[in-house]
C-alpha cells in the first residue's frame, strides 16, 4: 500500500470515527467505540514511577485468543484500538495483532517506549499513531528510563517517521521536567514531531517512585501555566505543543485542586493482558467482566461510569471532549 493510499484509508477511519461519535453524541445510547488494550503487562524497563508495576506478571491471551478478540470487537463497533502495556512490542506477535486490527478498518494506536522498535518496524505497516515516551532531554529522561534509552526514543522517531508512521511523543511530568519545559519541547520540535504532557499517575505499586518524582503542587501548577501561555501566545514552540488550551486548563485546575470533572461517556473499554474488561483501570472502584467467558459485546454491556475525581489520562480527556461534541475538540482530532 502506497502512503497516499494510507493516508486515504485513514482519512476515512476518522469520519468513521467521527460518524460514531456523532451519532452517539445525538442518541446518547452506549457503544463500544474505543478501547485502550494492555496487551501485557511485561516491561523492558522498570520506570520509577509506573503505574502499571500490578499487571508485570499479569496472564496474557495467546495468539488466536487475542485476535479472535479483535474480530469481535470489530463486530461490535468499536472503531479505534489503543494498545499499551507493560511494553508491547514484546509480543512477539504484534505484527499478527496490528494487521488485525487494521484488517477490520480500525484505528490501531500504539504506545511504546521505542527500545524495540527496529525488531518491530516491518510489523506496524500500516499504523496509525505511534506514541513515544519522552521525558525530557537526554539527561532528564535517561536518568528515569536508564542509560541509552533517550538516544534509543530519538532513533524509534526517525525510523518511524521514515516508515510512514505518524508519531508523536508523550511526556509525563515529574519534578525534574517541569522546570525544563522548553527543552523538552525544543527537542519535540528538532525531530520533527509534537508532544503531549500530562501529569503523574499515583497507584499504591508505583507509592515509593511516585513520591520520588512527583513535583510539588506549585511546580505542577506553574509548568501547566507555562505551557498554556506557549499555547495561547503562539510563540515558536506553540506548533509543538499538542496540548490543546482547553486541556491545559483542565489540567491546570487538577493541578491546583487536585480533581477535575472529565465527563466521560459510556463508550470506551479497558482490557487487561488477560482479557478483563473494565471501564477504566485507574477508577477507585474498579470492576471487570471477563470476555473469555462473556464474550466482548456481553462485558461491554455490564460496564458503568465509576467514581471518579478527575483524570490525568489525556486520551480520555480528549475523546471525552470529542463525545460531548466540542467542535474544538474535533479540529484537533482532525489536524492528527
Amino acid at each position: 500500500m502506497t502512503r497516499f493510499s494510507q493516508k486515504i484509508r485513514r482519512l476515512a477511519k476518522r469520519i468513521g470515527l467521527g460518524s460514531a461519535i456523532v451519532q452517539f453524541g445525538v442518541s446518547g445510547r452506549p457503544r463500544p467505540i474505543v478501547v485502550v488494550w494492555k496487551l501485557t503487562g511485561r516491561c523492558n524497563l522498570a520506570c520509577p514511577h509506573c503505574d502499571q508495576r500490578s499487571i508485570r506478571d499479569s496472564a496474557e491471551l495467546d495468539g488466536p485468543e487475542a485476535l479472535g478478540l479483535i474480530d469481535q470487537m470489530a463486530a461490535s463497533g468499536v472503531r479505534v484500538v489503543s494498545i499499551t502495556g507493560g511494553e508491547p512490542l514484546l509480543r512477539p506477535d504484534i505484527g499478527l495483532i496490528v494487521q488485525r486490527i487494521l484488517h477490520h478498518s480500525m484505528v490501531c494506536k500504539l504506545n511504546s517506549n521505542g527500545l524495540r522498535l527496529g525488531a518491530c518496524l516491518d510489523d506496524l505497516k500500516g499504523l496509525d499513531l505511534l506514541q513515544l515516551s519522552m521525558d525530557g532531554p537526554r539527561d532528564i529522561h535517561d536518568q528515569v528510563r536508564g542509560r541509552g534509552s533517550f538516544d534509543a526514543v530519538v532513533e524509534a522517531v526517525k525510523m518511524a517517521r521514515a516508515a510512514g508512521i505518524p508519531t508523536h511523543l508523550v511526556c509525563v511530568l515529574n519534578r525534574f521536567n517541569s522546570l525544563r519545559l522548553d527543552e523538552t519541547l525544543e527537542c519535540a520540535r528538532n525531530l520533527g514531531v509534537r508532544i503531549q504532557f500530562q501529569p503523574m499517575v499515583q497507584t499504591p505499586e508505583s507509592e515509593d517512585g511516585y513520591a520520588l518524582h512527583r513535583p510539588e503542587r506549585e511546580v505542577l501548577v506553574a509548568a501547566f501555566r507555562h505551557l498554556l501561555a506557549v499555547k495561547e501566545q503562539g510563540d515558536a514552540l506553540a506548533g509543538t505543543l499538542k496540548n490543546s488550551p482547553s486541556e491545559l486548563r483542565y489540567y491546570l485546575e487538577y493541578a491546583q485542586d487536585g480533581q477535575g470533572p472529565v465527563g466521560c461517556s459510556l463508550v470506551m473499554a479497558t482490557l487487561e493482558p488477560d482479557g478483563r474488561m473494565s471501564f477504566c483501570g485507574r477508577a477507585s472502584d474498579v470492576e471487570t467482566y471477563d470476555t473469555a467467558t462473556l464474550g466482548f459485546s456481553s462485558a461491554f454491556s455490564r460496564l458503568r461510569i465509576p467514581h471518579c475525581e478527575g483524570c490525568s489520562c489525556i486520551g480520555r480527556l480528549r475523546f471525552s471532549k470529542l463525545c460531548r461534541l466540542e467542535p474544538a475538540a474535533f479540529l484537533e482530532a482532525m489536524r492528527d
